[in-house]
C-alpha cells in the first residue's frame, strides 16, 4: 500500500471516530511518513482525539502524532481489529 492510499484509509477510519485532526503525508524525502496533527490551539490534540489515538495503538505527542513507513503495517492491523 503506498503513502497515499494509507493516508487515505487511515483518514477515513479516523473520521468514522469522530477525529477532528488532521492526517498528512510528509514532503520532500519524508514522503513515505504519515503526521496526524490535533485540531485544538497550536494543532494540540484534544482529549477526544488522544483517546482516539491511544485506543488504536499510537502514542501521540504534544501536537503530531507520526507513523514510519516500517509502522504501516502495524497500524492497519490495529485498526482493522479496532472497527
Amino acid at each position: 500500500m503506498t503513502a497515499k492510499e494509507f493516508a487515505t484509509t487511515l483518514r477515513k477510519y479516523l473520521r468514522q471516530k469522530k477525529f477532528t485532526g488532521s492526517v498528512r503525508m510528509a514532503r520532500g524525502t519524508g514522503y513515505g511518513w504519515i503526521n496526524i496533527w490535533g485540531s485544538g490551539e497550536f494543532h494540540d490534540f484534544t482529549p477526544k482525539e488522544r483517546k482516539i489515538l491511544v485506543n488504536i495503538g499510537l502514542q501521540p505527542g504534544g501536537n503530531c502524532c507520526v507513523i514510519s513507513p516500517d509502522s504501516r503495517e502495524w497500524v492497519l492491523k490495529r485498526i482493522s481489529t479496532c472497527s
